[in-house]
């Protein structure tokens, strides 16, 4: 009788080492007997290259924790942070050699079991997009986003308002809004 599949949250663990020494060897044996599984951690690796390739472009805009921005800044990479107070604005540009935008977005997180963000840019009317779970770190009383980089430059000069949206116990409630008045780049 055949083990059954690994499933993808498994396989995705293994590859990012989360998993403890029993299970990676248990996994390991696992891959040497099943190609179907040998595939789709494949493809899980390749979906992973493929994402680092778009971030480092600054193709992509995510939600982030502070060890992520951490490991951007110990990799040397050219990391330039906008602070945000609770329901601030900020004036904000990307320059020509910066690699990531990062807006330390502060808000208080106590209590808080899940946050959702609703963007919306200025230049598009009544367009909004809506990031729903986001990650956060209650203790640090802030959300980090990262904004698309390679687009931002390009953009004229706009308002980004960000609404997050806490989910409680209690139910739905606005946390804060926040707005960053962009620039393009002047010197």
């Amino acid at each position: 009788m055949n083990a059954p599949h690994l499933d993808e949250q498994t396989l995705l663990a293994y590859w990012l080492g989360e998993t403890d020494e029993t299970q990676t060897d248990a996994i390991d044996l696992h891959l040497l007997g099943c190609d179907p599984c040998g595939r789709t951690l494949d493809d899980l690796v390749a979906l992973g290259d493929a994402v680092r390739r778009a971030f480092d472009l600054g193709l992509v805009h995510a939600f982030v924790s502070g060890a992520f921005v951490q490991r951007l800044v110990d990799e040397g990479r050219r990391v330039r942070e906008y602070r945000l107070a609770h329901n601030g604005s900020v004036n904000c540009s990307a320059a020509p050699e910066d690699e990531v935008l990062v807006a330390r977005i502060e808000a208080p997180l106590a209590g808080v079991e899940r946050i959702d963000a609703v963007l919306r840019l200025s230049f598009a009317q009544d367009a909004e997009y809506r990031a729903e779970d986001i990650p956060f770190d209650p203790a640090s009383g802030q959300i980090l986003m990262v904004p698309k980089i390679a687009i931002v430059r390009g953009l004229p000069a706009h308002v980004l308002t960000v609404r997050l949206i806490a989910h409680a116990n209690s139910g739905q409630s606005t946390l804060g809004e926040y707005t960053l008045n962009h620039s393009p780049w002047a010197g």
